[in-house]
């Protein structure tokens, strides 16, 4: 049986993919001045209710610390998960397919008594048991699991790269709205589990998913075929890595072709793979935003009014957060 509501997104692309993926683009947000003429300070005074918790970036990966069962440790955040993963093979109460961007394979679906992350506690919920040691190795970091959307669904979530926090309010009070004002809010709409926001390629539309746990932008084969003539270049071939163990070979284009809603066109990279597999779970993208989209942003993601804010804040205004 397909798990329906548990689709597995989130891509792990390994350090020297990494580092090769961003090189053309490390300085794409601090260089334009769209940004640099739109900065504002974000200041939280003491009488906004939110929790702050500091996270490590490691080659892309964003990991915090969160207990299970009484033990804690790193898990991954990834926006583009539909559950809380635990790290092992697992004896769960019943066998599942699910899907990743590359390949099915089968989960334990298992219950977990306590798990708590910055302040945000759940008891008796179901998640998945997943093997993801090789993703140990790629980090040189032990993994309790990954955080999904299961966990932080309802609350918003702001990503202060600036101090390495992350501050976590009630997205229904929408509080950071009333404070200060982004550079921009971009809406997005869920599909099941994944926030997506529009993009245009001329005159026509099309969906990205956003996604905190993928290292690299990903285009669907797809809509590279759509791509005017001249459009792009092919850049290189790397070896991409997911939550399955089997690497996929995948083609590396940069493009500016692709304009997201309300953002100045940017040369941007991404690999270039099969995402149609998707749509037999309801997933209609044309790919995925992930770490170079956010990577020298202070963004937050409202997953009560299905917004995406970017913020921008100087070195010495960070000292003003938590």
């Amino acid at each position: 049986m397909r798990w329906k509501i548990g689709i597995s997104i989130g891509m792990i692309a390994g350090a020297s993919l990494l580092s090769s993926v961003c090189a053309h683009t490390q300085a794409r947000y601090s260089e334009n001045t769209y940004y640099a003429a739109s900065k504002e300070a974000l200041q939280l005074p003491k009488a906004v209710n939110f929790t702050s918790v500091p996270y490590e970036l490691v080659n892309g990966m964003i990991l915090v610390q969160a207990e299970i069962e009484g033990q804690q440790g790193n898990f991954i955040l990834d926006t583009g998960a539909p559950t809380l993963i635990v790290n092992g093979t697992g004896t769960g109460e019943r066998s599942e397919e699910w899907q990743s961007v590359s390949s099915d394979f089968n989960v334990q679906a298992i219950r977990v008594n306590q798990f708590n992350w910055a302040g945000i506690e759940k008891k008796g919920i179901e998640a998945i048991a997943l093997d993801i040691s090789h993703l140990e190795e790629v980090y040189q970091r032990e993994l309790l699991g990954i955080i999904g959307y299961q966990i932080f669904a309802g609350h918003e979530i702001l990503v202060n790269a600036n101090t390495m926090q992350i501050i976590i309010l009630d997205g229904k009070k929408n509080c950071l709205s009333r404070i200060g004002k982004p550079i921009t809010t971009i809406p997005f709409k869920m599909q099941d589990h994944l926030p997506v926001i529009k993009a245009k390629v001329g005159n026509q539309t099309y969906l990205f998913g956003f996604d905190s746990g993928c290292t690299a932008n990903l285009l669907d084969q797809k809509l590279l075929d759509k791509l005017p003539e001249g459009a792009f270049n092919i850049l290189d071939h790397k070896q991409l890595q997911c939550f399955s163990k089997e690497p996929q070979d995948v083609m590396v284009i940069g493009t500016s072709a692709i304009e997201l809603e309300k953002l100045p066109s940017k040369a941007t990279e991404y690999l270039v793979t099969d995402l149609s597999h998707l749509e037999e779970s309801d997933i209609h993208i044309d790919g995925f935003l992930g770490y170079p989209f956010f990577k020298n942003l202070t963004f937050s993601i409202n997953y009560a009014s299905h917004q995406l804010s970017i913020w921008e804040i100087h070195n010495e205004e960070a000292e003003v957060m938590p």
